[in-house]
């Protein structure tokens, strides 16, 4: 049923490598993507968080850089896609959830946008699955800090990705101690 920011299907045929990492990362609990720009690996998070909030009921916290990437990142993708496919549609419990960029209701669970660059992003909120999108370029003292939000999940899930900046840094060095 998902349709992407320009309104698609989702197809595979461009990107066949993705086919195999949408079986797979949606059943592991701490994943790290060292990844290059334009892959899919975004489209592909967004179809995680909106399934674990929508249909799974948790929430999810969706970190990127700064606020003004945030805004960016809601409006032009995220909004597309609630307001372009009807079964994420009937999911949202009021028309003007659709207009918060910080915060979306889904279905029983909820979605938090956040800009790395503030602290207080990172107090007083619990989640279930926490996604860090381009996290060479997020600020790495509040990024410890979303460590915390998940403690006191059943089933918490971190989701980290990036394009490297340096090798010893960030998604590297993440990718570089994971099983890879």
């Amino acid at each position: 049923h998902h349709r992407n920011t320009r309104g698609k299907p989702m197809s595979f045929v461009d990107m066949p490598y993705l086919a195999q990492m949408y079986k797979d990362i949606p059943d592991h609990s701490n994943v790290c993507i060292r990844k290059a720009v334009q892959t899919g690996l975004s489209e592909l998070m967004i179809c995680m968080t909106l399934y674990h909030a929508g249909w799974l009921g948790k929430i999810v916290a969706y970190i990127l850089p700064t606020f003004s990437v945030r805004d960016r990142f809601v409006n032009q993708r995220i909004n597309k896609v609630l307001t372009g496919t009807k079964s994420y549609r009937d999911l949202l419990p009021r028309a003007k959830d659709i207009g918060n960029n910080r915060m979306k209701r889904l279905g029983e669970g909820s979605i938090l946008f956040l800009g790395s660059n503030t602290a207080g992003d990172f107090v007083e909120f619990s989640a279930d699955t926490i996604i860090v999108d381009e996290i060479d370029q997020c600020d790495a003292d509040n990024l410890e800090k979303a460590k915390d939000r998940v403690r006191a999940s059943s089933d918490p899930r971190m989701f980290r990705l990036g394009n490297p900046t340096l090798p010893t840094i960030g998604i590297s060095t993440l990718f570089k101690n994971s099983d890879q």
